[in-house]
């Protein structure tokens, strides 16, 4: 976190994450003009314990920014990617319509391993409630143009969301789906 301060303090920057395991437990703000840079979804790991409380977002922003190179496991937290980083983007399954003043822009997902397993586990206590949701939350959710999703694996429950998404690239990703959920590109 403290490092995605510094960047977003010098108008943005590489934050590299060298090789390693490294456990989450909240959201990470990823301010413009920063690239979050693993050193590859086989040696850089990122998870989100089982039992951690439910949170918005492991990684989000208003815009411009860059994830890649990077394995992320997470079951608790409603997204894993999200841009922008407003409350209707939550709201929801798919989220609500966002007006034009606060879509974000220009994001690079390259080379990820993206693992969103909101319904492991799933069977008693607080994950009753999972059981109301009719469809797949996503773990990948841009709204605005110049989006980009390249060499990534998306494992989810609701896998992709891509809202008012001209000139954005997806190419060359595997997609693994379940609990009803879908890849949209609207």
């Amino acid at each position: 976190r403290a490092a995605l301060q510094a960047a977003g303090a010098a108008g943005g920057g590489v934050v590299l994450l060298p090789q390693g395991t490294y456990k989450l437990t909240g959201e990470l703000k990823v301010p413009p003009r920063t690239t979050v840079r693993g050193e590859g979804p086989d040696r850089t790991f990122l998870f989100v314990p089982y039992k951690t409380p439910e949170f918005n977002a492991v990684f989000a922003g208003a815009g411009d920014f860059t994830i890649e190179h990077l394995w992320l496991t997470a079951q608790t937290p409603r997204r894993l990617i999200v841009c922008p980083d407003h409350p209707d983007a939550y709201d929801g399954t798919w989220g609500k319509p966002l007006p034009r003043e606060a879509w974000g822009r220009n994001v690079h997902l390259r080379n990820l391993r993206l693992h969103h397993l909101r319904y492991a586990h799933y069977v008693r206590g607080r994950d009753a409630n999972l059981r109301q949701e009719l469809e797949g939350l996503p773990a990948v959710l841009l709204y605005g143009p110049y989006m980009e999703i390249t060499d990534c694996n998306i494992v989810s429950g609701g896998n992709l969301l891509l809202w008012n998404s001209a000139r954005s690239y997806v190419a060359r990703n595997t997609f693994g789906i379940g609990r009803g959920g879908a890849f949209l590109i609207v």
